[in-house]
C-alpha cells in the first residue's frame, strides 16, 4: 500500500482590469474622411472672374458611418463656400457635396476642400 499523497494549493493574485467603452482599438467609434480626385469648379469670367458651382466627392474610409458631415471649399483668394451633402455617409462609401453659387474671385485657380464629421479622428 502507498502512503497518500500531499496536495499542495498555490494562490495567485489575479488583478482583471476593465476597459471604458470605446478604449479598445476594435471597438473605435471614430471615422475618416477623405477627398477623392481635385474638387471640381465652373468660372465665368464676364468682367471679372466668378465661381458659379464646386463639386467634391468625399469617402468614408473608416469602418463606421460618417455623422454630421461638414464639407467646405477654399476658394484661391481664400473665401470659403459650405457644399451641400448628405449629413451622414456609410462606411466605405462615396457621396458628391456641390454648391452653385455666383462667388467672386480674385483668380480661376486651384480650389481646395476640407471634410469633417462629429466622429472624425481628430
Amino acid at each position: 500500500m502507498r502512503p497518500p499523497q500531499r496536495i499542495f494549493w498555490v494562490l495567485v493574485p489575479v488583478l482583471i482590469l476593465f476597459a471604458p467603452t470605446g478604449a479598445i482599438a476594435g471597438d473605435a467609434k471614430e471615422t475618416t474622411l477623405r477627398i477623392v480626385g481635385a474638387p471640381r469648379a465652373t468660372f465665368s469670367e464676364i468682367l471679372i472672374p466668378r465661381v458659379e458651382s464646386v463639386s467634391v466627392d468625399v469617402r468614408n474610409a473608416g469602418d463606421v458611418a460618417a455623422q454630421d458631415i461638414s464639407v467646405t471649399a477654399v476658394l484661391p483668394d481664400g473665401q470659403t463656400l459650405q457644399l451641400q451633402g448628405p449629413d451622414s455617409l456609410p462606411r466605405n462609401k462615396t457621396a458628391t457635396y456641390s454648391i452653385r453659387c455666383y462667388e467672386a474671385v480674385t483668380s480661376n485657380k486651384k480650389i481646395t476642400a476640407r471634410a469633417t464629421c462629429s466622429n472624425c479622428r481628430r
